[in-house]
């Protein structure tokens, strides 16, 4: 149904995110034990709550939801030159003016989350074995017809 197909785009992003997490772990040793969600994805609960029992961890979702916006803002001022990096303090003076502060309420997972969490870790490892058996199907599919 139209339903499932919604819910399977909200799954697989979350799968996407549940791979970086754990890429950012293993060669980085970075485990975090929150996610702070913000940008539109962060004012539905469905989807908050699909990438909570995604990847088991506790989702703090952001009261200033256009936050991603001042992310790429930022980043593209660093690149641009108007800070030194993301540790420059003038950072730390603008954040600090903003209207609303980056801070919400966290949500952990429920028991009954922990049912759901059982099938999509089932259905990560499917995730994970996808994308490399369909590699080079992928991209026969993205080439032009003149580059075949």
């Amino acid at each position: 149904t139209r339903s499932d197909m919604v819910r399977a785009v909200f799954e697989g992003a979350a799968y996407g995110l549940r791979q970086l997490l754990e890429r950012a772990e293993n060669r980085l040793g970075l485990k975090p034990e929150t996610v702070l969600s913000v940008g539109g994805g962060s004012r539905s609960r469905f989807w908050s709550q699909i990438k909570r029992e995604v990847t088991g961890l506790a989702y703090q979702l952001s009261e200033k939801p256009d936050a991603s916006s001042w992310g790429a803002a930022l980043l593209g001022a660093i690149a641009g030159g108007e800070f030194s990096g993301p540790d420059d303090p003038a950072i730390t003076f603008i954040m600090a003016n903003q209207a609303a502060p980056i801070t919400g309420r966290s949500e952990r997972m429920r028991l009954n989350d922990l049912e759901r969490k059982r099938a999509y870790d089932k259905a990560y490892r499917a995730y994970c074995k996808l994308y490399p058996a369909l590699k080079t199907v992928m991209h026969d599919l993205a080439s032009t017809p003149d580059e075949e």
